[in-house]
């Protein structure tokens, strides 16, 4: 038993330094290997080192890939993840803006031992993060891990929601909600919580996003989750491409004329579904559904020179909100 618990830890041992020191680009010899082996304290012979290398090849489907002849060569071939998806996860949590800069090098420091020393220090490259200290908050990964609890318990829960203060920080005390959660949505650099609030009966559904890293609480509630018939034809990215920045209002289906040359920008924001119909050689019509918040007057008179046909309600609710602004201008 004795001999089988150290033959165990020299496979193990082995196995470290083929991950760690070896790649395509950075083979070692079996001398090599001896040395290192010898280094953790498990010396062992040539022979000893093939055996483990076998029992790692079909045990465990290790791929060791190894030269022929008298000077071989040995290196770990295929891994979990290859150099360019490695690459890509870690440039995602450098920008990420929910994740603070202490836990992002922690978790990066993580992947990187996915694969080999060398490997991981060529994933170092320079992105630039936009992180927002103001918007850090370290406990937003436990608040998606409690409501992924939930998800998974098909639980409801309740809440606690608060909001920024003058002073850029969030409130000691929120707002309570009681939802159905359904998902999570990564949108506009940020997590949102999915969820349905059940007024009357469950055909009286309202669908609800919070921001995580505004949520101070998180409560399980014994009761199931409702709105499951509603949320099978929920689509992710009609219901975020019809929002800015997520803010919620009445949905309409829109039109709205635009000079053409303009009219790319309302495909970057609303996707595919956008209907075009070419009026001139420099004027569009553009018609889509979207939630008519402030935050879409806003962006549309960002966009400028746009002209709201339909319905006559948005028309009158533009005209409304622009004439409000004015008059506090011109005080």
């Amino acid at each position: 038993m004795e001999n089988n618990k150290y033959e165990k830890n020299r496979v193990l041992a082995l196995y470290n330094i083929l991950s760690s020191y070896t790649d395509e680009e950075h083979q070692m010899s079996m001398a090599q290997l001896r040395f290192e082996m010898d280094k953790t304290g498990n010396a062992c012979s040539e022979d000893s080192i093939l055996r483990y290398m076998k029992q790692l090849r079909n045990g465990f489907g290790v791929d060791i890939v190894s030269s022929k002849g008298r000077n071989a060569t040995y290196f770990l071939a295929n891994r979990i993840l290859d150099k360019e998806e490695l690459q890509v996860i870690i440039d995602a949590i450098n920008a990420s803006t929910v994740i603070d800069r202490n836990s992002t090098k922690r978790i990066v420091d993580k992947i990187k031992r996915l694969t080999s020393v060398y490997i991981a220090s060529s994933l170092d490259r320079n992105i630039l993060s936009a992180k927002n200290k103001a918007a850090q908050k370290k406990n937003i990964l436990y608040r998606i891990s409690e409501i992924q609890e939930a998800l998974d318990n098909d639980s409801q829960i309740l809440i606690e929601y608060v909001d920024w203060q003058i002073d850029k920080t969030l409130s000691k005390n929120g707002r309570e909600y009681k939802i159905s959660p359904w998902g999570l949505i990564w949108a506009n650099e940020r997590y949102y919580l999915l969820g349905y609030t059940v007024k009357a009966n469950e055909d009286d559904i309202e669908t609800r996003t919070f921001r995580v890293d505004k949520i101070k609480r998180v409560e399980q509630i014994n009761c199931k989750r409702q709105g499951r018939n509603k949320f099978k034809s929920f689509d992710v990215f009609d219901y975020t491409s019809r929002r800015i920045d997520m803010y919620s209002d009445h949905e309409e289906n829109v039109r709205i004329i635009v000079p053409a040359n303009r009219v790319g920008i309302f495909i970057d924001r609303f996707g595919d579904k956008v209907d075009i119909t070419e009026l001139s050689d420099d004027k569009v019509e553009v018609s889509f559904c979207v939630a008519c918040s402030n935050y879409f007057f806003g962006w549309l008179m960002g966009v400028g020179d746009v002209d709201i046909i339909e319905p006559v309600s948005v028309k009158n609710r533009m005209v409304k909100l622009l004439e409000k602004e004015l008059n506090r201008y011109i005080k």
